[in-house]
């Protein structure tokens, strides 16, 4: 099984495996769009004293999913 995660430190190390996450997360809740993006505005949480690499790499993951609102 392929984690997202690096083992131990919550820090995200594979970004394809992210992505994946969040793909089949967004279908599973129905919020993806008639434009194939995400309508709704959505909600992150991260992790205290997160890496600016980290958070720059799952912005760009949710620009990418055509999201229209990020906040985190």
């Amino acid at each position: 099984m392929r984690n997202a995660f690096e083992a131990g430190s919550g820090i995200v190390s594979n970004w394809d495996v992210m992505e994946s996450l969040l793909d089949y997360v967004f279908i599973k809740m129905g919020v993806e769009g008639s434009n194939g993006g995400v309508d709704v505005p959505i909600v992150m949480t991260e992790a205290v004293a997160n890496l600016p690499y980290s958070r720059k790499c799952i912005t760009l993951l949710l620009q990418h999913a055509n999201l229209t609102d990020i906040k985190f």
